[in-house]
């Protein structure tokens, strides 16, 4: 007796519907934060908050060391973690 696979279902949209499909992605209501410009003309800036502490392994609720601040910023974790840790340098610090 051979098992047989029931096909997946589209939905109105063509999407593959069937349990575990796209597991893991990032659902667009993911908790983001906003800053707003203060100059005129600027559009808000957007991230994902704790996105540096995940990237170098730090865990939440504690303060990343300044070594992987610099390594990240070297791009030692990676160009994403560069790019977060200038933001956080520049943006959130306000470059202190």
């Amino acid at each position: 007796m051979a098992l047989t696979r029931k096909p997946f279902k589209a939905d109105d949209g063509g999407t593959p519907t069937a349990p575990g499909y796209m597991k893991g992605t990032r659902s667009s209501k993911a908790k983001t934060r906003t800053i707003k410009s203060k100059k005129k003309g600027q559009k808000p800036i957007t991230f994902h908050p704790g996105g540096l502490h995940s990237s170098t392994g730090t865990p939440k609720g504690q303060k990343i060391p300044a070594s992987k601040i610099a390594k990240a910023l070297s791009g030692g974790f990676g160009p994403k973690a560069a790019s977060q840790a200038r933001f956080a340098k520049n943006v959130l610090n306000k470059g202190e």
